[in-house]
């Protein structure tokens, strides 16, 4: 029976570190880490959001704005977010790691400073989240209702998904707040500020699981499935048609009368491509935090060195995915060019808009009326 009791107080030892075990990892890499992640992050999302917004204002057409508007939001949202969780959060948690089990937020007296930080950090993390299955639903909608849908009607419909991805998590953590269902508090375990304490009922803690992982994952799982699956049967449906065939191939940019009908739905295809990259590689970056999160049944349970890594890499998706979105995006991505090349950083040289010059070169190759008269 000793021997028993002995290997269950060693196995809780392991699975529940004690405090004085808790500075035994060296965290103060991990907050200097943190730092790495957290000025570049802030700088890059603040530039994202100037792109998008310059891009947004120099629309040629308003049939190119109302393409584009209701997306812009929802990405200015996300990276409004990712600029609270890099500028904002990440210097508080950098800090905290740098200074071990000593740190300012540790103190009672700053308990409020400590709560306030896990909630906005939670908040960010998880309105990026939300954003990102909002932003399927608007790629959703663009694809199926495209040519039918109202420019105000989309607009509108874009508010509600950006008051709902702030208001959700706010809601969701509001209650820790009050010490319903848990507490905001500092870690020993992980050394920084975040949602550590629970009561007697685990219904609080399984409900965050639902709403903070399975819901948005489930909006972006179908939506893009559901993409994918129209894509694939508008090629095959393309492919039946031998209408194109007839026309010799010389003659196809010059005898399309849907050009800008097909530029525009060209341009959907182009940023519902890029966004589910950019979503892709922010799904990657949170996907071990959440299985982790999955297989533990409260908050304390979680070795401190594995959180550390993958909290890490949260950190990271969070910060660095709106750029991801402009190196992706080809009009961004040249805005971006010509935005540097400005400031002398780089001989930047604008890319060349390839389909205008084959047009261009295919009229030119063309016989015209006078050069026949001429020859006679």
């Amino acid at each position: 029976m000793h021997n028993f009791t002995a290997s269950n107080n060693t196995l809780n030892s392991l699975v529940r570190p004690s405090p004085a075990a808790a500075g035994d990892p060296d965290t103060s890499l991990y907050g200097y880490l943190t730092v790495g992640i957290s000025i570049p992050g802030t700088l890059t999302c603040l530039f994202s959001i100037y792109l998008t917004v310059a891009a947004q204002n120099s629309a040629t057409t308003a049939a190119h704005r109302m393409t584009t508007d209701s997306f812009h939001i929802l990405f200015i949202s996300l990276t409004v977010a990712s600029v609270f969780v890099c500028g904002v959060t990440l210097p508080v948690s950098s800090y905290n790691l740098v200074t071990g089990g000593k740190s300012w937020f540790e103190l009672p007296q700053r308990s409020v400073l400590c709560l306030l930080d896990a909630f906005l950090q939670l908040t960010a993390m998880d309105t990026a989240l939300f954003t990102h299955g909002f932003i399927a639903v608007n790629r959703l909608l663009a694809a199926f209702t495209y040519p039918q849908r109202h420019p105000t009607g989309s607009k509108v419909l874009t508010v509600v998904f950006v008051v709902l991805s702030w208001l959700l998590p706010v809601i969701l953590y509001a209650f820790p707040l009050f010490h319903v269902g848990g507490g905001f508090s500092y870690s020993h375990n992980t050394n920084r500020c975040t949602l550590v304490e629970h009561q007697h009922s685990l219904i609080y803690w399984h409900l965050t699981k639902v709403l903070h992982f399975f819901l948005p994952f489930a909006l972006m799982t179908i939506c893009y499935a559901t993409i994918l699956v129209r894509v694939m049967t508008s090629n095959r449906r393309v492919q039946q048609q031998d209408v194109r065939k007839m026309m010799p191939v010389v003659m196809l940019p010059i005898s399309n009368s849907n050009s800008a009908h097909n530029h525009r739905i060209r341009k959907e295809i182009q940023v519902t491509k890029a966004v589910f990259l950019t979503c892709l590689t922010f799904i990657l970056c949170y996907l071990p935090n959440t299985v982790s999160a999955i297989l533990v049944e409260l908050p304390q349970q979680i070795d401190a060195e594995p959180a550390m890594v993958t909290q890490m890499l949260v950190w990271f998706g969070c910060s660095f995915n709106p750029f991801i979105y402009l190196l992706i995006n080809p009009q961004l991505r040249r805005r971006m060019r010509r935005s540097i090349g400005r400031f002398g950083l780089c001989s930047c040289q604008p890319e060349e808009n390839t389909s205008a010059v084959n047009v261009i070169a295919v009229r030119e190759a063309l016989p015209r009326p006078g050069d026949e008269l001429g020859d006679r």
